[in-house]
């Protein structure tokens, strides 16, 4: 389970982007995208997120949601599973359109009897 995260500063957000400069984050064609913002990820995305990608429930790992542009204009937010100063660009298998994708392409759900998103 995610666990609250820790008190954040800024020093710890420009460390987080720091970081990022050295990512290349590609589209599902290869090409190469532009990070235009970051921001850490809400506990509760971060919480449905980490039942399918376990890395964002280990200790000590934050979420951060980024949103890259591609050359076209399109617009897509990608997760990063940030620890120790670096990020890990989070894809997998999508059971629904069978292909590998961002957490935030996933789809999507909760049954009404529930208070959890799942993918």
């Amino acid at each position: 389970a995610v666990t609250e995260p820790p008190t954040l500063t800024m020093g710890d957000k420009v460390a987080m982007e720091e970081a990022l400069k050295g990512v290349e984050i590609k589209d599902d064609g290869g090409a190469v995208l532009q990070v235009q913002n970051a921001h850490w990820l809400e506990p509760e995305r971060q919480q449905t997120y980490s039942t399918v990608f376990p890395k964002l429930a280990e200790a000590g790992t934050l979420g951060v949601a980024i949103t890259c542009a591609g050359a076209d204009g399109s617009v897509a937010e990608y997760i990063s599973a940030y620890s120790n100063g670096a990020h890990e660009i989070l894809k997998g298998d999508c059971q629904v359109m069978y292909e590998e994708v961002p957490p935030t392409q996933f789809v999507e759900f909760r049954l009404p009897e529930e208070q959890q998103f799942r993918l």
